[in-house]
């Protein structure tokens, strides 16, 4: 992933979440030190996460719904509007380790 290799991003993919013995919710992947104290979940689909809404704070997660672009072969790495939405998000991890390139909310 472009935008991981360039700014340097924790990134897993693809990640689940254990909810409880039954419940495993699954992510397009987790964006570690941002969101939410234990990172921000990626999801394409609301309505798999709106049941666990809870469940997912109390644990710490933060997430965002993000589609896959309709045309893949224009799909291009905007490195502006990546960085937009990770200071949206917020950085939580070490403050010794946020990034220099990240903007403070506004």
């Amino acid at each position: 992933m472009t935008a991981q290799r360039d700014l340097g991003l924790d990134i897993v993919a693809p990640y689940a979440v254990r909810l409880s013995d039954t419940v495993e919710l699954r992510a397009e992947f987790l964006v570690k030190n941002f969101g939410g104290p234990t990172g921000m979940l990626v999801i394409k689909n609301y309505a798999q996460v709106k049941p666990y809404l809870e469940s997912l704070q109390s644990l710490g997660y933060g997430f965002s719904v993000l589609e896959e672009p309709k045309d893949k072969l224009n799909q291009t790495y905007d490195r502006e509007t990546v960085i937009d939405i990770l200071s949206d998000w917020g950085w939580t991890g070490p403050q010794a380790d946020k990034p220099q390139w990240l903007r403070d909310p506004e």
